[in-house]
Order: structure tokens, then C-alpha cells, then sequence
């Protein structure tokens, strides 16, 4: 797995950022993350120090060319109106997601 393809998989994964949040927090052009994800840009230095903070991983696992992740457990609470997803990841950390699309509406009769 190149770096382009494991940022991409980090970014597709819970509580997937938009390719845009990403850019914003790290402080890059949208248009730029994208040509680092499709493998066009490598990125360097502090760029890709901010893009392992973001993603909560480390420059060296992004580099490692077998940290292929995974999604070992996938756990889902309803709390009010929302379902919120937490999956733990081969690489220890868990993620968070609360999908906008998914609230749960009527009495569910």
C-alpha cells in the first residue's frame, strides 16, 4: 500500500472528513491533498508530519509498507436521534463516527 493509498484509506474511514476538512486542518489546498491521495504529489516534511497528527497515526506507519489497516470491531449506539459508530482499527486506535445520514425517526414500530 503506497502512502497516497493509505492516506486515502485513513480518510475514508470513521468519522470520514471530507477531503476538504482535511486540506483546512492541515493547512493545504483541497486541490493539493487531492493530487497527494491520487499519488500525482508526495508530500514532505511538515505536510506530511500534519497529515499523521491528523489521522492519528505517525509518519513511520504511513511509511510502513505493510501497515495495511483493518477494522477489527465495529460497535454502534443509538443516543436520542443518532447512531454513533466507533471501530477499532488493526492499529490500535479507535475511531468515531456519527453519520449525518443516519438518525433514526418514528417510533420505530
Amino acid at each position: 500500500m503506497t502512502i497516497a493509498e493509505r492516506l486515502k484509506a485513513y480518510r475514508l474511514m470513521p468519522p470520514y472528513p471530507s477531503l476538504r476538512t482535511v486540506a483546512q486542518q492541515i493547512g493545504v489546498t483541497a486541490s493539493y491533498l487531492s493530487e497527494i491521495e491520487r499519488g500525482l504529489k508526495i508530500p514532505k516534511g511538515h505536510t506530511l508530519d500534519r497529515l499523521a497528527r491528523f489521522f492519528g497515526t505517525t509518519v513511520e506507519q504511513l511509511h510502513a509498507e505493510k501497515a495495511d489497516l483493518r477494522i477489527l470491531q465495529i460497535s454502534a449506539a443509538v443516543v436520542g436521534d443518532q447512531v454513533r459508530v466507533a471501530c477499532l482499527l488493526s492499529d490500535g486506535t479507535i475511531q468515531m463516527a456519527y453519520p449525518e445520514k443516519l438518525r433514526i425517526t418514528g417510533n420505530g414500530a
